[in-house]
This record gives structure tokens, C-alpha cells and sequence, in this order.
């Protein structure tokens, strides 16, 4: 081999170590390519703590889990944890609302399932404003024709064979 300083032993360890800098160099490089940042939109989150309904632990499909996962999925909401507080209130009456207040939640959805003789299952809910210590309802009334769309599609999916 030839000693012009690019074959020697020193050039060759050289070489190696440029080529692992280059390397890592692209690794990192091709980590933050990878990397999504999401600037915004969390400030602006509402609050919420959706609490297991009464009686659903009787059932293998937990509405609240359910129910908090869609509104965290929508980014709209930021959902609260519920604590430690027991037992959990389903009416109204049974809420401490400076203690939701306190945990920092706007607004806390409560309710309760009950299974009926027929074999089907009836759920309540309210949400109530922490604040204001009282049921949104105005906020509801909002939403009615979305309701009424979504339980009109449940009944026309009842019957397929008869779609026009």
C-alpha cells in the first residue's frame, strides 16, 4: 500500500470515523423527519371528567371509557381524571361540585345504566357545569338534531331489506 495518507492506518481510522459521524449524522437526521410536533389546540381544550356510570361494571362494554376516549380522540376536550373520590355520584344531587371545580374540570358527565326486563339496557346521563353547580341543558338542546339523526339511522338500519 502506498503512504500517501489516505491508505495508512491512521488515514484508514480516519476514514471510519467520518463515515460512523456521517452516519450517525443521517440517524439523527432521519429520527427528526420522523418527530410530529402539534403546536396549538391544547390551550383551548375544555376540561372535562366523564365519570363511570353507575352499574356499568355489570356490563363488558364500559360507556364512560367509551365515551372519554371519543372526546380526548377529538382534541376538543381534555379529559380529567377521576380521582380518587368515592363513591362516585350518578344524580345531581349525590355531586360535590367545588371538589370537581377544584380538580379542574369545567364540566363533569354523570349517569347511570340500568339493564330492563326485556333484555335491553337504558342510560342516563346529565352533564353539569362545575361553575355554574347546575345541568347543561342548553348545551344539549344544541345537539338535539344531531340525536334525532343518529337514532333515525339506528331505526332505518333495523330494517335493511326494506331500504328504498
Amino acid at each position: 500500500m502506498k503512504d500517501n495518507g489516505i491508505f495508512t492506518a491512521s488515514g484508514r481510522a480516519f476514514w471510519h470515523i467520518a463515515a460512523c459521524c456521517l452516519l450517525c449524522l443521517s440517524a439523527a437526521t432521519a429520527r427528526a423527519q420522523l418527530t410530529i410536533e402539534i403546536i396549538g389546540g391544547g390551550s383551548d381544550q375544555i376540561p372535562i371528567t366523564v365519570l363511570p356510570l353507575a352499574a356499568e361494571d355489570k356490563f363488558q362494554q364500559r360507556i364512560s371509557e367509551v365515551v372519554s376516549a371519543d372526546l380526548s380522540r377529538s382534541g376538543r376536550f381534555r379529559v380529567q381524571d377521576i380521582g380518587s373520590v368515592r363513591p362516585l355520584p350518578s344524580e345531581p344531587n349525590e355531586v360535590n361540585y367545588r371538589y370537581w371545580k377544584n380538580r379542574g374540570s369545567q364540566s363533569l358527565v354523570i349517569g347511570k345504566v340500568t339493564p330492563r326486563q326485556d333484555g335491553k339496557v337504558e342510560v342516563r346521563f346529565r352533564m353539569l357545569d362545575t361553575a355554574k353547580e347546575a345541568q347543561v341543558w342548553t348545551h344539549m338542546q344544541a345537539h338535539m338534531n344531531t340525536i334525532a339523526d343518529a337514532l333515525a339511522g339506528a331505526i332505518a338500519k333495523q330494517f335493511p331489506d326494506k331500504a328504498s
